[in-house]
């Protein structure tokens, strides 16, 4: 590298704090391509502006050591670094440096998802880059934001700051600035379904990092190439571009990112049903991310390691997997914590709007006294007249600045106002997530637990008394014992379904299928409880060749809960009809019996988690509620409508529809 080898040959020349701002240079221009090397410049510079009593090198020093351990992932060690910096840029005044500092701790704290820190420390470095004047700075801040409020899951006001960024990186033409925030638009881009946006902006990024010779750059837009594929179904190509990635990151030691690439290899082949190696990345990815603390991560690890363990039928580990992503989520978007997010984010707005208005009163200040210097010239030469104007003018002057005052008061109150409606707004969206969290938690720890402890009941009174028991009784024993498992394994399928639809993990596959099989395949399959409580069940269809195009086993779970909901709650001796009618572009689906009904006040709470409806069966059946809610859900996702009609003593009909194949 030719320009690291004339900085080398200068650096002998230098002396004293010359050859410290020589040392940090040199190290800068080793850091993308050998971290050690770089650090040891660092080190040397800090050690020599130590003795020297070198302050600014000193600091600087700190800053680039903080940033170096940063990019390898070394969190512990890159804030203790930026915060001694920190301590010396305030000692030296140095408002920028404080200002680039409180970007290195927002950096860390959005890596290990600590967003209510990390949104206060970037609102901060912004507002002193604004004081500094740093548009180099400001445009680092703003791009830090739309980073915090992406992993935040608000992709407009990410957006918002991505967009001010490349206003910043153009007007300067800087091209690995540019490239960078074509890389954070392309992933909001392609999060909001503009694929052939974020297409256009990654070969713009690719091209640039591939003139710079700027791996980070490469590896990060290699990444969300495969990531775009990946959507796409191309999954060989996703795979291709993923490897890229990871082996860039490797080479720079970059372990964080190491961790992204590894979860998204592993979810590639689990799409692939590949799952040995799917497990194997996943394994890789969660154990950086807990050494490192990636909260945020360890998420989506988590989730596609249940999703692995489900697929290798190992629901234990499944269960385990899928209990650690919910606490993790809950850690990271609970309600105290959200809260609390709101709050920064309403306060940081507010630090915000008043940082530009105190610039706008400083220019106002400036433009007041230039003109109070050519109104003083013009008094000094015509006094009589210049006094007349001066007069006239000040009048004018201040009832604009009256008018001005209020309109940007009024701006402000009507932001405020719409921050409070917001707020509001959320608040209520909040309590609602939180009751449906309480009832889902409910049915875990009640309607499974009771279950188990049956079984276990069962297989000590088995374990115990075998010998001593009649023939019947053993019979009447491993029957009950069947019907509880039966019921323990449907309630925990619902489970996972349930909670893989809420995290958007559960794919939709619409397919052609014809409408009356899948009754048909219903009714065989619940063949032993229907004899056993000496059901009559009957299937009517309008076209027996008529097919419909929607998920088949979404739509084949949605007609074996409500089956099973009919049977549970049909005396003996009952009558159950499964059928379907043809409606313009539709199939509609009805499962009807002579069961004991609903009553009318119970209907509008059916099929909602947080307020659910739950009652036994006609044998004592147990139930959680669970079922319609999830039967509802996979209806309206395959573009339908449920409803039902009851009358208590009667009996109950479930509608569906779902569209037809054309």
């Amino acid at each position: 590298m030719p320009e690291i080898d004339s900085l080398e040959r200068l650096l002998k020349l230098k002396t004293d704090s010359a050859r410290v701002n020589m040392m940090l240079l040199i190290g800068k221009q080793y850091q993308p391509y050998d971290a050690r090397i770089a650090e040891e410049f660092f080190q040397k510079s800090l050690k020599i502006s130590d003795s020297l009593k070198y302050t600014e090198g000193k600091a600087q020093a700190l800053k680039m050591l903080a940033d170096l351990k940063i990019g390898t992932s070394e969190y512990t060690l890159g804030y203790s670094y930026a915060t001694q910096a920190m301590e010396l840029y305030k000692s030296l005044g140095d408002v920028e440096g404080v200002a680039s500092c409180f970007l290195s701790f927002s950096f860390i704290n959005n890596r290990i998802a600590n967003y209510p820190a990390a949104l206060e420390q970037a609102s901060n470095a912004l507002i002193l880059f604004r004081q500094a004047n740093s548009l180099d700075g400001m445009a680092q801040a703003y791009n830090n934001l739309g980073n915090i409020y992406d992993n935040m899951g608000n992709y407009q006001q990410s957006l918002h700051y991505y967009q001010k960024t490349l206003e910043i990186h153009s007007s300067a033409n800087n091209k690995s600035g540019l490239a960078r925030v074509y890389i954070n638009l392309s992933i909001i881009y392609n999060k909001t379904n503009k694929q052939d946006e974020a297409e256009d902006l990654l070969n713009k990024a690719i091209e640039i990092g591939k003139e710079t010779n700027d791996n980070r750059l490469l590896a990060v837009a290699y990444g969300n190439v495969g990531l775009m594929h990946d959507n796409a179904g191309d999954y060989k190509k996703a795979l291709e571009y993923y490897t890229m990635s990871l082996e860039l990151k490797t080479e720079m030691g970059d372990r964080h990112s190491i961790m992204i690439s590894e979860i998204n290899i592993a979810n590639t082949y689990l799409k692939l049903n590949q799952l040995a190696q799917a497990l194997d990345h996943i394994n890789t990815a969660i154990k950086i991310g807990n050494e490192l603390g990636a909260k945020r991560e360890l998420i989506d690890a988590f989730d596609i390691q249940s999703q692995i363990y489900e697929k290798k039928s190992d629901y234990s580990n499944a269960y385990i997997a899928l209990t650690k992503k919910i606490a993790l989520n809950d850690s990271i978007f609970g309600t105290e914590q959200l809260k609390h997010l709101a709050n920064v984010d309403r306060k940081n707005e507010i630090n915000q709007l008043e940082s530009e208005n105190q610039i706008l009163r400083q220019q106002s200040i400036i433009d007041q006294l230039k003109l109070e210097n050519n109104r003083f010239i013009r008094y000094y030469l015509l006094i009589g007249l210049s006094f007349a104007i001066v007069l006239i003018g000040l009048l004018i002057y201040q009832s604009g600045e009256r008018r001005k005052s209020a309109r940007r008061l009024d701006e402000v109150n009507k932001q405020l106002l719409k921050t409070n409606k917001q707020l509001k707004r959320s608040e209520s969206d909040l309590a609602e997530s939180n009751r449906a969290k309480d009832k889902f938690f409910s049915i875990i720890s009640h309607d499974l637990r009771n279950p188990l402890a049956s079984m276990v009941s069962f297989v000590r009174i088995m374990k115990r008394d075998y010998a001593t028991l009649e023939q019947h009784e053993r019979d009447a024993l491993i029957e009950e014992f069947e019907k509880i498992v039966n019921r323990t394994g449907n309630l925990l399928e619902n489970l996972l379904m349930w909670s893989r639809s809420q995290t958007g993990r559960l794919n939709i596959t619409p397919e052609r299928f014809n409408a009356h099989s899948i009754l048909a395949e219903n009714a065989e399959f619940h063949e032993t409880l229907l004899r056993t409580k000496k059901i009559r069940i009957g299937i009517s269809a309008e076209n027996e060749a008529a097919e419909v195009f929607a998920d088949k086993n979404m739509i084949n779970t949605v007609v074996r809960n409500l089956l099973s909901n009919s049977i549970k709650f049909t005396p003996a001796g009952g009558k159950i009809d499964l059928g379907f009618n043809l409606s313009g572009k539709n199939c509609v689906f009805f499962v009807k019996d002579s069961g004991i009904g609903i009553e009318p006040d119970k209907i509008p709470n059916l099929f909602s988690l947080g307020e659910v409806y739950v009652r036994t069966g006609t044998a004592n059946e147990k139930g959680s509620g669970l079922g319609l809610v999830l039967c509802k859900e996979f209806v309206e996702k395959n573009h339908g409508e449920i409803w039902l009609e009851s009358k208590p003593g009667e009996g109950t009909t479930f509608y569906f529809s779902v569209p037809l194949f054309s």
